[in-house]
């Protein structure tokens, strides 16, 4: 399930005075992503997202709103978010929706 190029070494969620937290893609669509990791957001929050995409060398930068929240229900499991694009300039968009065209299909 989920993108195997957008590991924990490709994603990066940042919030105002928290720093950086690597986090790893579960789904992705035009209008978000599907988000697991070590950090619980809640419901509403704001973060920006630097999405390294496989074989590019600029990451795609957007602003997220948190549209549904699961916490882990064990510390050493992941917590899981879904994330809508605030703001996303053409060019992301486009690179996403190109690289979306062109990753595998996984039947689950």
């Amino acid at each position: 399930h989920g993108f195997q190029e957008l590991s924990f070494r490709s994603l990066a969620l940042t919030r105002p005075r928290l720093g950086m937290t690597p986090m790893k893609a579960r789904n992705l669509s035009l209008s978000g992503i599907h988000l697991e990791g070590p950090l619980a957001l809640n419901l509403g929050d704001s973060a920006t997202l630097d999405l390294h995409l496989p074989d590019d060398s600029v990451a795609v930068k957007a602003l997220v709103d948190v549209v549904w929240s699961r916490e882990a229900s064990d510390p050493s499991l992941p917590h899981h978010c879904g994330l809508r694009f605030a703001a996303l300039d053409d060019e992301g968009l486009r690179r996403i929706k190109n690289f979306i065209a062109l990753a595998p299909v996984e039947v689950c």
